[in-house]
């Protein structure tokens, strides 16, 4: 009977232990999946607090162009009122209108990230429609006349036709080809050369910056998209950068499905910034 007793015990220690380890199993699963949980939870939260960050990033970089276009462009019309002549008047009435636009960029800049931020989306607010690239480059070149023409920077249009259409979101495409003009100017020298470059094959169109400013070192190349940076190149008349341009410039890209390459052949031999996009969407 002892022995039987004792057996009985150990049988009963043995299974109390089992079920002990089989509670400690099904506690260990479940943390693995609360943490595994937690993880992505975590990972979500960071990726849409990264792209708050770049949507809050890309306003105060490029919020500054179309308020400077407004003020400058006001002044100019103040000075043209001034004189009181039907021609300046004129001149007058075109500055207001250029403000106008401005504004109006503004606005829909703001529209877009108050959309991006209700969705809470990790991606860029996307609309694309059929658009011409031409007339996208020649309001990213209107933007920038005024400073251009401040530091008496030829700037040029090189455009195999009128139209050159593709599937885009307009605002993204004009906000990117907005940043390599105000770059391509504010890193030249006055009386320097900007050419905007346009070209097209079936299923792509290619839109390049080039100037003859300062140019790039090899690893500038490596580090041109990055946020943030800062090239060798300094920019020629005291202008201000925080080193987010370029990295608007590439995430626009890629958001359309396309690239955004930098080449140079060294310092003081000038500089190329390409978009690459395809002409239509996947839908």
């Amino acid at each position: 009977m002892n022995v039987l007793r004792i057996f009985g015990g150990r049988a009963e220690a043995e299974l109390r232990r089992r079920e002990a380890d089989e509670e400690r199993e099904r506690l260990i699963a479940a943390l693995t999946r609360t943490n595994v949980r937690l993880d992505r939870q975590a990972m979500s939260a960071k990726r849409a607090n990264a792209v708050k960050a770049q949507l809050l990033g890309m306003a105060a970089h490029d919020l500054r162009n179309p308020i400077g276009a407004i003020i400058m462009r006001a002044e100019t019309a103040e000075s043209y009122i001034g004189r009181g002549d039907s021609s300046s008047l004129e001149r007058a009435v075109a500055c207001c209108e250029e403000a106008i636009k401005a504004a109006e960029r503004i606005e829909g800049m703001i529209r877009k990230l108050l959309e991006a931020a209700k969705q809470d989306s990790d991606e860029l607010p996307f609309a694309p429609h059929r658009m011409n690239l031409v007339q996208c480059a020649r309001a990213a070149l209107a933007l920038n006349a005024d400073t251009a023409r401040a530091k008496r920077i030829i700037c040029e249009l090189d455009a195999p036709a009128e139209r050159i259409e593709l599937d885009a979101d307009e605002d993204l495409l004009l906000e990117a080809i907005d940043n390599l003009v105000s770059n391509a100017i504010k890193y030249s020298w006055p009386e320097g050369h900007v050419v905007v470059e346009l070209s097209e094959a079936p299923e792509s169109v290619r839109l390049s910056v080039k100037d003859d400013g300062q140019g790039l070192t090899a690893d500038d190349l490596t580090r041109a998209f990055g946020r943030f940076q800062r090239l060798s190149a300094k920019p020629t008349s005291g202008e201000e950068s925080i080193g987010l341009g370029l990295h608007i410039v590439r995430a626009v890209a890629e958001r359309h499905g396309g690239s955004a390459t930098a080449e140079s052949d060294g310092r003081g031999k000038g500089a190329r910034f390409s978009l690459t996009l395809p002409r239509w969407t996947s839908s």
